[in-house]
């Protein structure tokens, strides 16, 4: 298993494992990708925006 660790546009550190070691062009395409509070965060931010 590999660790890896990638910074959310927020600034937020996520780390995951991965089966296989990723490439740089893979961990590249990986950053400022949304963390799980920014994700959810924008989800809300939506929903409230159809409520009203």
């Amino acid at each position: 298993m590999f660790d890896v660790t990638i910074k959310c546009k927020c600034g937020a550190m996520m780390t995951a494992k991965t089966d296989r070691e990723l490439t740089p062009e893979e961990l590249k395409s990986l950053e400022g990708k949304e963390c799980g509070v920014c994700y959810l965060r924008g989800l809300l931010e939506r929903d409230l925006k159809s409520f009203a």
